[in-house]
């Protein structure tokens, strides 16, 4: 059971008292005569409460209790004391009472103090109840059943016999706030009740167990260098798969999800299911054939699952813009000579020219690319000086413009061809 009783009771009650818009007296008057005076509530537990005062010497006192202000009182006892404390128990958790004093000097009544509102110690919210309901980049939303009787609740962050912090609500929700990708631990919520003299009864703290915020987006979306943007239109029938990485310095999240855009911005093209996975394949078709020579733009977000199920999605990424390859098939690659080859490519939409990337030794590990800039207008290029027989590598990148900014396309695949010879 998530079970925990107050660490520094004095600063919980004290920051409880502080939010009252007004203040009341912690005493209750003198009716008439030598009635006692400081009459107030010292202490309480789920079946009893304490109350003492101030009195005179040679005075004895008799303690009457109620359920109501104007009726119903009872003495606690048959015979006068001259203590000034009293311990009242066999009460029930979470009510109030009312309590008077007589003073008698002598055996003689003197004196009757005004009622005193008493209160006992209110039921502890349930544990089992205590949900995260939802969880931004900064803020986390709590809730929990409600308590009968109560004046309020505290969620209170405790760190040792230390309050770092709390939220003091009259309903059973709460927000506290938090940093995106964080989880934390140490909150308990309190139920308590205030008398009309703002006496404050706490209840046991309920411990929320781990809460968590929206994650952090992840790193490296759609990046052919980093192994996360597979699109290979030669070779696997323009099948496009966008990976990511989790950002290694905040908490990895439970799941993502990815949205695809036109190149433009405007119209939104596909939207993925939630996904634990790393990586997604867009093998759509009608996607496919909207994004082919054009390219398009990506969005990824994130979600942590929190206790009692309830999804902390992040905000939407910033768009990442992706350009694709000119398409390099090797029934595009001609021979022109034994040394020389003619490449050809479909054209990209928007591009402002391609660059043509190729090696004489596509097997080496330190393989030499040589780059030519082609003209936006042209389709084909033609590799000269290349060995007879042997095999080399090419592929084509082009650079395109979408209204004021120029994005260049990722490195994706490039193919081998030896048979250009005549």
């Amino acid at each position: 059971m998530r079970r925990e009783k107050v660490f520094n009771r004095s600063l919980l009650i004290l920051a409880i008292m502080s939010i009252m818009l007004f203040a009341m007296t912690i005493t209750a008057s003198a009716a008439s005569g030598r009635a006692v005076t400081n009459l107030q509530q010292t202490d309480d537990t789920k079946t009893s409460v304490t109350v003492q005062w101030s009195g005179n010497y040679g005075e004895e006192y008799l303690v009457y209790l109620s359920q109501d202000r104007s009726s119903g009182y009872q003495a606690l006892s048959s015979y006068t004391s001259t203590s000034n404390k009293k311990y009242i128990y066999n009460l029930q958790a979470g009510r109030a009472y009312y309590v008077i004093v007589q003073t008698y000097v002598n055996k003689q009544l003197v004196g009757q103090s005004d009622p005193l509102q008493v209160i006992t110690t209110p039921e502890s919210v349930d544990y089992k109840s205590i949900k995260q309901t939802s969880g931004t980049k900064n803020k986390i939303g709590l809730q929990w059943n409600r308590v009968s009787g109560v004046t309020g609740y505290v969620v209170a962050k405790i760190s040792g016999s230390k309050v770092e912090a709390q939220y003091n609500v009259t309903t059973n929700k709460a927000t506290v706030p938090a940093k995106a990708g964080t989880h934390y631990s140490g909150y308990y919520v309190y139920s308590y009740k205030r008398s009309e003299s703002n006496y404050i009864a706490l209840g046991y703290g309920q411990s929320t167990g781990t809460l968590y915020s929206a994650p952090v987006n992840p790193q490296y979306v759609a990046d052919a260098k980093a192994g996360t943007l597979i699109w290979s239109p030669a070779k696997s029938g323009n099948v496009i798969t966008i990976g990511w990485k989790a950002n290694p310095n905040y908490d990895y999240p439970t799941g993502y999800q990815v949205q695809i855009y036109s190149l433009n911005g405007k119209t939104r093209l596909y939207t993925t299911k939630a996904t634990t996975k790393t990586r997604v394949k867009i093998n759509n078709a009608k996607v496919r054939k909207a994004i082919n020579n054009k390219g398009f733009k990506v969005r990824i977000r994130a979600y942590k699952e929190a206790n009692g199920g309830a999804k902390c999605w992040s905000d939407w990424s910033a768009f990442k813009t992706i350009i694709p390859q000119a398409c390099v098939k090797k029934n595009n690659v001609t021979s022109v000579s034994s040394t020389s080859a003619k490449v050809k490519w479909k054209k990209v939409a928007n591009t402002k020219y391609y660059l043509v990337y190729y090696t004489k030794n596509p097997y080496a590990s330190n393989a030499k690319w040589i780059k030519k800039k082609v003209s936006a207008k042209s389709s084909s290029y033609t590799i000269r000086g290349l060995k007879a027989y042997s095999t080399f590598g090419v592929y084509v990148i082009p650079v395109v413009k979408v209204g004021e900014k120029t994005y260049r396309g990722q490195a994706c695949e490039y193919i081998r061809c030896s048979y250009y010879y005549r």
